[in-house]
């Protein structure tokens, strides 16, 4: 509620650091004696700045709100991807996990491999009707929810991945789809240090982290609930890490989230416009330009 009410003032800041950047640009720095010109630069540079994060920030909130279920819960489908087997949208779907948001908290929270789900789908003799380039590529009538990401454009991913939720019995629709690889957790447990998760005997590091998750996959058989109770745990202590981090802290942490949405380490994809409209002006959506649909 608090965003919601005070986002004019972000509006009224970018407003006003943009007409500092104007201002500024046409200031002649050779114009000043020469021991100012280092600082006048440095000013140029410090209000450009300025005024490129306040303006993204005053982006941001103005959907932030509907994304944390300020007005209805939202929900959303988190997809962790194995980059070691690639596939269209970043790697081979290792694990999902649904997420409820309502309130500006998680309010539900359910993570389970794959292969459970496809499992459960088979048991339940749910079948799916692929898409026709998947159909015709791999000459196959079978459709698993592990091939969800056959579309490489992520927004088709997250309405193709309705169905199967839905016939999981995790709600009809979905607002919004984001997909997480081991280089974005590694890269938040090399910051921190590692994390002690609950029911592992050693800390979780950047460094065991990869070995640790695809030997519990290796290792799977149907019906195990160890490398969806050990990722459940690992994903509620790197929330709590993060909303209880200090604000020196948060620079650090933006910028690992910076750097694996510039690599698609992390990719996120919403129903809300504004939203999807911030992600795709940054490439952060991974969602295809119309012109290369046909290829």
């Amino acid at each position: 509620n608090a965003i919601d009410e005070k986002s004019y003032l972000t509006e009224d800041g970018a407003y006003k650091l943009k007409l500092s950047e104007e201002i500024i640009s046409n200031v002649v720095v050779e114009h000043f004696p020469t021991f100012l010109q280092d600082y006048v630069l440095q000013l140029k540079s410090g209000i450009n700045e300025a005024s490129n994060a306040v303006s993204s920030v005053s982006n941001l909130v103005t959907f932030l709100p509907d994304i944390l279920g300020n007005s209805e819960r939202k929900r959303f489908l988190v997809l962790l991807q194995n980059e070691g087997e690639i596939r269209s949208t970043g790697g081979w779907i290792s694990s999902y996990a649904v997420v409820g948001l309502e309130g500006g908290q998680i309010r539900e929270l359910f993570v389970d491999d794959i292969y459970n789900a496809e499992g459960t789908l088979k048991v339940q003799n749910k079948r799916f009707n692929p898409p026709n380039s998947l159909a015709q590529a791999l000459e196959t009538t079978e459709y698993s929810f592990s091939l969800v990401n056959w579309d490489p454009d992520l927004y088709n991913v997250m309405l193709e991945s309705e169905s199967f939720i839905s016939a999981l019995g995790k709600g009809d629709d979905l607002d919004g789809i984001v997909t997480i690889d081991i280089s974005f957790i590694q890269k938040l447990l090399e910051k921190w240090g590692g994390l002690e998760v609950p029911g592992e005997n050693e800390l979780i590091t950047s460094e065991n982290i990869y070995s640790k998750v695809f030997e519990m996959h290796e290792e799977f058989t149907p019906g195990s609930t160890r490398k969806s109770t050990f990722l459940a745990n690992l994903a509620n202590e790197i929330v709590t890490r993060l909303l209880s981090s200090d604000f020196s802290e948060y620079q650090d942490i933006s910028s690992v989230f910076v750097e694996s949405l510039n690599e698609k380490h992390l990719q996120a994809v919403f129903k809300n416009t504004q939203a999807t409209n911030f992600f795709d002006e940054k490439n952060w959506d991974g969602q295809l330009d119309s012109k290369y649909v046909s290829a």
